[in-house]
């Protein structure tokens, strides 16, 4: 009998499928039940504190899958979820080549970024905190609390704040309130992307600020 989860700040689908008892996220985003939550949420990693998850009844093993010749199956290792990172220096270009090290509860991992600054690891499920460290940079990342921004009015700024702060334009509270510190961010970020200075979250800032950041 499918059931229902009430988001809760920090989570993603990835842990929610673990919690179930799911293989896959996608089991549970791709559901029948979960079509209104797709129109809401278009990239089923950002989602609300207090979306609906429906939990469809879990697959038996060795349900068939239906193959034609584009489809490319690639084996995910159990228990992790993807961390994607772009690193880039202060006037924009990317950290091609980049030596850097993950530090996060059960384990670390070193690597380099590609040639677009990306960093591209595989961590634990369940992990919230990660401390990165790249040349004499150190930062810690949140990891699954990334609020949309496309939700009632008024309630996106908390996505705002989180993305602004990403990018270095923010260093007040994540808490959905406008104030001075948000509009100065706000003004600096539309400056350098050539947008109208006007210091609010408004449409055009909104998507060339989910442009820039990725997600």
């Amino acid at each position: 009998m499918p059931k229902q989860h009430r988001v809760k700040q920090g989570d993603s689908l990835y842990t929610i499928a673990k919690e179930e008892g799911f293989l896959n996220w996608r089991s549970i985003y791709d559901a029948p039940e979960n079509e209104s939550l797709r129109v809401l949420r278009p990239n089923p990693q950002v989602l609300l504190p207090g979306d609906v998850v429906v939990i469809p009844d879990v697959e038996l093993p060795g349900t068939p899958l239906s193959l034609d010749k584009r489809t490319i199956m690639a084996r995910r290792k159990r228990g992790v979820q993807p961390l994607r990172i772009v690193l880039r220096r202060e006037d924009g270009a990317p950290l091609a080549g980049q030596e850097y090290q993950l530090t996060f509860d059960g384990g670390n991992v070193r690597g380099k970024t590609d040639a677009k600054g990306l960093l591209r690891e595989e961590i634990p499920v369940g992990v919230i905190n990660v401390q990165l460290k790249a040349g004499i940079h150190s930062r810690t990342l949140v990891v699954g609390f990334l609020d949309p921004l496309d939700d009632t009015p008024g309630q996106e700024i908390t996505g705002v704040q989180e993305r602004l702060r990403n990018l270095g334009y923010y260093n007040g509270p994540i808490d959905g309130a406008t104030n001075g510190d948000l509009a100065q961010g706000l003004t600096q970020f539309q400056s350098d992307q050539r947008l109208p200075e006007t210091g609010e979250a408004d449409q055009e800032t909104q998507e060339k600020l989910l442009e820039v950041h990725g997600s």
